[in-house]
């Protein structure tokens, strides 16, 4: 059995250089697939497909152009998209782009796809390639990388129980600050 294949995001490391959001412009021209957002806990949050267990997009689509490949990745077959823009309501992360192709006048599903159309098979996305911080990674979700502890759920971003997506964060430490807050230490 293949494992999931998923995106891990260590919150502490992102300086929202945006680098992951330019790398997947670069690579499959605009829009692309990854936005960066802020969490709960005032850390940026670099996103996109969550590629999840139980996809929303999928399940809604009346064509049936979406599919979910034996390693977790939901893929879309232009050919069946009419462009509905179902899966794009459905998708509570936001995901699902429509996209118009002005040679063929119609608006197609588009969303993040590993690079799979544009890159070897087995190399890293173009966004965990361009994160300069380390923040952003990828891998079976079963064996996330290191020994740091991995969690679905980040405070102040979406609710994973019902679509479980395969992303993984690092939850935040609390950060240590160097002054009073009411500044009657400050020199």
């Amino acid at each position: 059995m293949i494992e999931q294949k998923g995106f891990f995001f260590r919150t502490d490391r992102c300086a929202a250089c945006y680098a992951c959001v330019s790398a997947c412009r670069s690579e499959h021209g605009l829009p692309g697939y990854r936005r960066v957002e802020t969490s709960g806990y005032e850390h940026s949050v670099s996103l996109s497909c969550g590629h999840c267990e139980a996809p929303e997009c999928m399940r809604v689509c009346p064509r049936n152009a979406f599919s979910k490949r034996r390693d977790g990745i939901i893929v879309i077959d232009e050919d069946r998209c009419d462009g509905c823009g179902d899966c794009r309501q459905a998708c509570p992360y936001a995901a699902v782009q429509l996209v118009f192709n002005p040679q063929t006048q119609e608006h197609k599903a588009m969303k993040c796809e590993f690079c799979l159309r544009t890159r070897p098979q087995e190399s890293a996305p173009a966004c965990v390639e361009a994160c300069c911080t380390g923040a952003l990674d990828w891998g079976p979700v079963g064996t996330p990388p290191g020994l740091d502890r991995w969690e679905m759920r980040l405070d102040g971003m979406f609710t994973p129980d019902f679509t479980k997506p395969a992303l993984r964060f690092q939850v935040p430490k609390a950060k240590e600050r160097y002054w009073a807050a009411d500044n009657s230490r400050l020199i």
